[in-house]
């Protein structure tokens, strides 16, 4: 166990990262504090002689579920691996721990392990919250059964794991810390903007149906790389007519994320096997990702400006579509450009 999980590393990143713990903890309590303010507007309505039951029987499940924290934890498990990275990108620490006696893939292990436990306290703390919650007002709860907490709960939790292994694989691809806090959550989202966007500007340049095959399949493509639709309710309406929020497919969700969680773990651990101490603070860890960068960033850079004043303030014309396109991917690489630069020793 020791050589797995050696406690003078535990205590480094746990020092480095409770933190973290706190965002996580404040996020949830907020979600309890919209609880207590809902149930008291109930109660109001109660003593006015206003509410009726039928239309506020799903309230509590339409409050759990129905207010996503998508971007939210998106953004704390970028945080979180900030927290325990930004330390050893340091040029003096990371030499530092370079010779102390133990490997890199067991100083990964402890980060991931860190980083998770605090994820999991959370939501730990958060299920305890809203139990507690729940059965102390259980008479105000109507139709929603205890269920939907350690639902929320257990779908939000691989969620934020595979959120933060990737995050976690960010940070160990890149030489700088702060950059990688940036860098994970847009990287995370730009497939989705990518197929996304390549669609519109694909139907508008050839003049396409919005049901053609390669719509489509583009679609398809941007239904596949969004992490929200794996979090997002489905709502269905019973038979006297309200509206409910329920979460159908849970296996397939939690698999999903599962998977999503072990292939960034195992790519983490490569990437911080290889990761050279004399690299830290660099922009990234390996050449072969220079490319990736500068005309990734030199694409979305295109798409988007294509999007924005090409097929909005151009009123849907494919001429000032196509010159946004060109001049945003010749810009973005310029400035991608200048930026890795930059950041080179």
């Amino acid at each position: 166990m020791k050589q797995l999980f050696p406690k003078a590393v535990f205590y480094k990143e746990w020092k480095s990262a409770r933190w973290g713990l706190a965002l996580f903890i404040l996020l949830f309590v907020s979600k309890l504090f919209d609880a207590i303010q809902r149930l008291n507007n109930l109660k109001e309505l109660a003593q006015c002689g206003e509410l009726v039951v039928a239309n506020s029987a799903y309230w509590f499940q339409q409050l759990i579920y129905g207010n996503s924290i998508f971007l939210l934890i998106f953004v704390l498990t970028s945080v979180l691996a900030y927290l325990l990275f930004y330390q050893d990108r340091q040029e003096a620490t990371a030499s530092l721990i370079g010779s102390l006696p133990f490997t890199k893939e067991q100083a990964f292990n402890v980060k991931w392990i860190t980083g998770a436990g605090i994820i999991v306290m959370a939501f730990l703390v958060n299920g305890l919250l809203l139990t507690g919650f729940y059965f102390a007002n259980r008479a105000w709860m109507f139709s929603t059964a205890y269920q939907v907490i350690p639902t929320w709960t257990a779908l939000h939790l691989v969620f934020a794991l595979a959120a933060f292994s990737f995050m976690l694989f960010v940070q160990c691809a890149m030489g700088h810390s702060l950059a990688a806090a940036a860098v994970g959550p847009i990287a995370g989202l730009v497939p989705l903007f990518f197929f996304a966007g390549l669609n519109d500007i694909v139907r508008y340049q050839f003049n396409l149906s919005y049901d053609n095959v390669v719509s489509n399949f583009l679609d398809r493509l941007t239904g596949a790389v969004n992490w929200l639709d794996l979090i997002s309710a489905s709502y269905v309406q019973n038979t006297s007519g309200i509206v409910c929020p329920v979460y159908d497919n849970m296996p397939v969700r939690i698999v999903v994320f599962l998977a999503i969680t072990v292939i960034f773990l195992w790519l983490g651990r490569i990437a911080y096997q290889q990761n050279a101490v004399e690299k830290s603070g660099e922009l990234l860890m390996f050449p072969f990702l220079e490319p990736v960068l500068i005309y990734g960033f030199a694409l979305c850079l295109g798409l988007l400006l294509a999007l924005m004043f090409g097929l909005g303030y151009g009123e849907n014309s494919v001429l000032v579509m196509d010159a946004f396109l060109v001049g945003g991917f010749v810009g973005g690489w310029f400035l991608a450009k200048r930026v890795v630069a930059y950041y080179q020793h």
